[in-house]
């Protein structure tokens, strides 16, 4: 009788081939893949975040980073200012069993504090920790935050040896850990370019033969990070950066000469190249930076809404596959329906002081009539409270400046923490129309914070203003990145746009009510505010109709906001006497 494997030992059999006991050497610049491990060299579940963001001129084209962020990206929402476990990133087990002290084993990796995050305090640590052969954990290596040790803004390396017996075995497994505060990006600590191996020698961290690209390319538009397609066409030559560049750094001991090709690849074309150069770069640490000037002509065939990737390839002969991966560098940039400065990531937050009435207003120009149909706007879980209300607006431009009276005004609460840490959309109903430049934002006067998502790698700077109550509006100056605030234009459709067709058909009724209000339509969530955005009632949870009580409110106008993933619509509801 033949018998059958049962599946769960199947898999349990198929995760071991995978996951092979490795062997020496052990190598990662964390360049295989964007935003996450390799998962044959380190162990899940790390909170480590794989990023191009953190870094001032890293090793290689990617780091790992040990802060508050989460393996996702997303700022640690329990954000702490006490002194705990932050991030741990442990290595798969590596079979040491056939080396010994004279071997010359060791384990080297770049260390760089703060990058464009903040320096570890002098609570903070980061420590390697290898795996003895019964199983313990023991520490080899210590760095503390500053003044503790001196901070490290550029990449060094740093040398572990291992010679220790205990260590010369089948499952040796070695870690990084750091200890701080989980709060944003207040103990930064970039890890990159790890490597243990035999027969080495203390002073070279370095592979044998490995140039790696290591700064993400720029936009390939001149002003903004994405904009409309429709914006775009018959704008081409304008609209395009004068430059696209990246850095090259030589990690070997020799001069290179190699070939750099730049391309563009606009939606599911192939991609067409716009430079080949061959450059010299002497040995380490040396970089050379590689720019090239995008031309029109891949251009012609955009008709709608598309993607443009921007590519830039090194073309060499290196021996070994491991390195091969911090070759090309790639970067897209959305043609679609809005304006951005943001690349979409959040490393910090831009938000009015708290206890301060103020407004944030940030500058868009188009190249032809439109209407702005929606806001969306980044909402981090950081410094923000469920229920803190502020105004979101849209203001033409006046001498330079938001003009003193806003267009559009739209009430807004933060709802539950749980649906943060995502891009929210609010309407624009009816659409605003724009001609030429015109300021998005909001208004705030709480004794809360409300935050917007910073992109730190991006810049707004002189697109930005803000104004405290009885003062007048300001270039934000000091702005350190790109505010997360995009307006989604509907090429200037008159009418009801696309975005508001798509919307959710609500019902509220009685309008106005006594005793209770009937909600009807698609949603997922329903509130109930005061004008000055008090919330009152909120009922959660997916439903297609629900009733709220209002028989013990006071009369007056109220807010009702109707939650539908993260669309947001608000009705003005109007609360009589019994």
């Amino acid at each position: 009788m033949r018998k059958t494997i049962p599946f769960a030992l199947l898999f349990f059999l198929f995760q071991v081939r995978v996951f092979a006991q490795l062997s020496l050497p052990f190598f990662d610049d964390f360049a295989r893949y964007n935003n996450r491990l390799d998962a044959t060299k380190w162990l899940p579940q790390s909170s480590v975040y794989v990023n191009d963001r953190f870094s001032n001129n890293p090793v290689s084209k990617n780091i790992v980073t040990f802060n508050g962020f989460l393996a996702d990206g997303k700022i640690n929402a329990s954000s702490s200012q006490s002194i705990v476990e932050v991030d741990t990133l442990t290595s798969r087990p590596i079979n040491l069993s056939n080396r010994s002290a004279a071997d010359s084993v060791y384990l080297s990796f770049f260390l760089q504090t703060g990058g464009i995050g903040n320096n570890p305090g002098s609570n903070a640590s980061f420590k390697v920790e290898f795996k003895t052969n019964t199983g313990v954990w023991e520490q080899a290596f210590q760095r503390s935050g500053t003044p503790t040790q001196a901070a490290l803004p550029n990449f060094t390396p740093f040398f572990v040896r291992i010679s220790d017996p205990k260590f010369f075995h089948a499952n040796f497994q070695f870690r990084f850990r750091s200890t701080g505060r989980t709060s944003l990006v207040r103990d930064t600590w970039n890890l990159d370019y790890v490597l243990l191996n035999s027969g080495r020698q203390k002073n070279n961290a370095l592979m044998v033969d490995d140039v790696a690209l290591i700064q993400p390319l720029n936009s390939i538009l001149k002003r903004y990070s994405a904009m409309p397609a429709h914006q775009f066409i018959g704008h081409v030559a304008t609209e395009l950066n004068d430059s696209l560049y990246t850095v090259l750094k030589n990690l070997s001991g020799q001069p290179r000469a190699d070939s750099l090709l730049a391309l563009v690849q606009v939606g599911n074309n192939a991609p067409v190249r716009f430079d080949n150069s061959i450059v010299a770069i002497n040995p380490f640490p040396a970089t050379y930076l590689y720019s090239a000037t995008p031309t029109a002509a891949p251009f012609s065939s955009v008709s709608g809404a598309v993607n443009i990737k921007s590519i830039i390839v090194v073309e060499n002969n290196e021996a070994s596959l491991a390195t091969q991966y911090n070759d090309t560098i790639t970067r897209i940039t959305p043609l679609q329906n809005y304006y951005a400065y943001d690349d979409g990531s959040a490393e910090s937050v831009v938000s009015v002081q708290q206890g301060v009435t103020g407004q944030i207003a940030h500058k868009f120009t188009v190249n032809k009539a439109d209407m702005v149909e929606a806001l969306t706007f980044y909402l981090p879980k950081v410094q923000n409270q469920k229920g803190t209300f502020v105004n979101f607006r849209i203001w033409d431009e006046v001498n330079g400046n938001p003009a003193p009276s806003p267009r559009f005004n739209y009430g807004f609460s933060v709802p539950d923490i749980s649906r943060l840490d995502t891009f929210i959309t609010i309407p624009v109903n009816p659409p605003v129309s724009v001609s030429s430049s015109f300021y998005v934002g909001w208004s705030s006067s709480n004794q809360y914070f409300f935050s917007v998502g910073l992109d730190r790698n991006e810049s707004s700077r002189g697109n930005a203003r803000f104004l405290i109550a009885g003062n007048s509006w300001q270039n934000y100056s000091n702005i350190d990145g790109a505010i997360m605030l995009r307006p989604v234009m509907n090429n200037n459709i008159v009418g009801i746009s696309e975005n508001q067709q798509a919307k959710p058909n609500v019902q509220v009724y009685p309008n106005p009510a006594t005793a209770v209000v009937n909600i009807k339509g698609n949603f997922d969530a329903v509130r109930l505010l005061t004008l000055t955005g008090q919330l009152v009632l909120e009922k959660a949870g997916m439903a297609a109709e629900t009733q709220l009580q209002t028989s013990h409110l006071k009369p007056g106008m109220y807010l009702l906001q109707v939650v539908n993933k993260n669309r947001i619509q608000t009705h003005k509801l109007i609360i009589q006497p019994n």
